[in-house]
């Protein structure tokens, strides 16, 4: 079965990301209660919520400052995660219960097209077993499909958390800029 078709179907599974393999599911809160019980971790942790396009900021987050906007245009799509204010409607097990929602836009030769064809946000996490590293044969009893590469290794996003009154980073992970990764810095 297709991969979209098996999202769409609310099945869990294993994709190759532009940065660190990821478990993926549609955005809903049994999917997100499902990906906790996968990766045996409690369900006050959030997930980086994966979009289509830019266009869904508003529809998940509220209260986007210029300095966060200005950070989407330089470095979106790409392995930058920025944490924002979610929005109301926006269920608290996506976010692990937090008044707040990550949000990333990736760049990507099979998840973009993917979350194209889709036209909705994906919940995503490590693939891997909460306290274990790497996609272990556990791990891939308890998916139901897998997609591209995900045994690769790669770079984490990098974390910028941009709901107070300056960003902060609060995982240096990896951006590509002119073809060469470089550490974001705000300086």
């Amino acid at each position: 079965m297709p991969v979209v078709e098996q999202l769409m179907a609310n099945h869990i599974g294993i994709i190759e990301h532009d940065t660190l393999p990821g478990i993926v599911a549609r955005m809903t809160p049994e999917n997100a209660r499902a990906l906790n019980a996968i990766k045996r971790r409690m369900p006050n942790k959030g997930f980086i919520v994966l979009i289509p396009s830019t266009n869904w900021v508003a529809k998940l987050a509220t209260n986007v400052s210029h300095q966060a906007r200005q950070l989407m245009a330089e470095h979106w799509p790409g392995p930058l995660t920025i944490i924002l204010n979610k929005h109301p409607k926006v269920p608290h097990a996506i976010t692990g219960g937090r008044n707040t929602i990550a949000l990333r836009y990736p760049n990507h030769a099979l998840l973009s097209p993917l979350l194209q064809q889709l036209n909705e946000p994906l919940l995503s996490t490590s693939a891997n077993i909460s306290t274990q590293t790497g996609v272990s044969a556990e791990l891939l009893n308890d998916v139901q499909f897998t997609h591209g590469n995900f045994l690769s290794d790669g770079v984490a996003s990098t974390i910028v958390d941009a709901t107070g009154p300056t960003l902060q980073v609060l995982r240096q992970g990896s951006l590509h800029n002119n073809s060469s990764y470089t550490p974001l810095t705000f300086g």
